[in-house]
């Protein structure tokens, strides 16, 4: 019975496997290990670019860009710093471009988490409905995205 039980990969396995079939180069994989070892339970970074560039002896830009790689990988919104760019980045890769939407993450987004609808809606210079249906989109995206 031992036998045929299996462990889920860990979100780290997860990624170092995405990242061994892409085409990350020498030194990506090794700037985004350091990225990877750096991600709370949440999947979340949890430490600064300049943190990682100091202990890994990579530039910040370097270390910047192959960030953004890393976050393009599945779950879409790991490795962000918070839950704004984690969002954001959800919305930038299922291509998802209304206006109100984008707005409310990127601006606003203490007030849709307080339900401050009443300012919201003055704000946005948007009706009561399309709050509702920009707030739909957004409590479908995942906020851990390191918790499956």
């Amino acid at each position: 019975m031992e036998a045929t039980l299996t462990m889920r990969p860990s979100l780290a396995d997860h990624l170092e496997w995405q990242i061994h079939l892409s085409d990350f180069d020498e030194e990506e994989v090794a700037v985004s290990e350091w990225i990877i070892g750096n991600l709370d339970e949440r999947g979340y970074l949890a430490c600064s670019v300049e943190d990682i560039a100091e202990q890994s002896g990579f530039g910040s830009e370097r270390v910047s860009q192959v960030l953004h790689k890393v976050q393009a990988l599945d779950p879409v919104g790991v490795a962000a710093r918070d839950l704004r760019e984690c969002l954001m980045i959800q919305l930038r890769q299922l291509r998802i471009t209304d206006s109100v939407v984008n707005t409310l993450v990127g601006e606003h987004l203490d007030l849709l988490q307080k339900r401050d609808f009443r300012r919201l809606v003055k704000f946005l210079d948007a009706d009561e409905s399309e709050l509702a249906a920009a707030s739909r989109v957004i409590a479908s995206l995942e906020p851990r995205p390191g918790r499956d």
